[in-house]
């Protein structure tokens, strides 16, 4: 997974590489080929999504993409890399709002981003063997090529952990947690067909609290491998 700070953009940089160099390969492949179906990963937020996604993709030796994924949209429209890490921080439609700046104001701007998001990720699925959290990723991946999975939680349990990682007082951390929840939501409905409130719309849904990352990232492992045999992905780690 990508390190904080500085080296954010290189490490974005080498995956688009990366990911470009195996669709050159997969292209070239023979017809039989297929990769290893990406898992899409998508969390309220004190979930340890992040932790469960470093798990599963260190047991599988998949590729995470976090928050690079972001990095590499703006890097795509023209944003300055070191502007980058206020994107993250922001809730979606302030993301969509600093973009349109650092555009001088083109219009259109957040239909951009999501047109940038879906090329990026259609290659991501193309390369196979990643781990995406967030952004939508299960519905702009084809089925066939995708574990879906929806973390979630009981809200005072999720509010500990948000707490934790955010530092945050407790009345703040919850105003914060259900406006980027909130806000989240109103970004895949506006632009995506399925909500993610529809438990058809994942293959498995795993309440993180409840188990504990490193439990769930077993449950996402084992669920991964008994939909996919052995021999269409990569041997878990023992």
């Amino acid at each position: 997974m990508a390190s904080k700070g500085g080296n954010l953009s290189s490490l974005a940089e080498r995956k688009i590489l990366d990911a470009q160099e195996a669709t050159r390969l997969i292209e070239a492949a023979s017809p039989e080929h297929h990769p290893w179906p990406i898992i899409c990963i998508s969390r309220q937020m004190g979930t340890e999504a992040h932790a469960v996604a470093d798990a599963v993709a260190d047991q599988l030796h998949f590729t995470v993409w976090g928050r690079e994924l972001v990095q590499a949209v703006a890097e795509r429209m023209g944003c300055s890399a070191s502007l980058v890490d206020l994107l993250d921080e922001r809730p979606r439609h302030a993301i969509v709002d600093w973009l349109g700046e650092l555009l001088n104001g083109t219009q259109g701007t957040e239909q951009q981003f999501v047109d940038e998001l879906r090329t990026l990720l259609g290659g991501i699925s193309q390369m196979g063997a990643a781990v995406v959290v967030g952004h939508a990723a299960r519905m702009v991946a084809p089925a066939e090529a995708c574990f879906a999975v929806r973390l979630v939680g009981q809200e005072d349990a999720r509010l500990a952990r948000y707490q934790l990682e955010s530092g945050l007082a407790p009345r703040e951390a919850l105003r914060r947690m259900r406006t980027l929840d909130r806000d989240h939501d109103r970004f895949v409905t506006r632009y995506f067909p399925h909500p993610e409130r529809d438990p058809t719309t994942f293959d498995l849904t795993v309440d993180v609290p409840a188990l504990g990352a490193d439990a769930a990232a077993a449950a996402v492992v084992a669920a991964y491998r008994q939909r996919f045999p052995e021999g269409e992905h990569p041997p878990v780690r023992g």
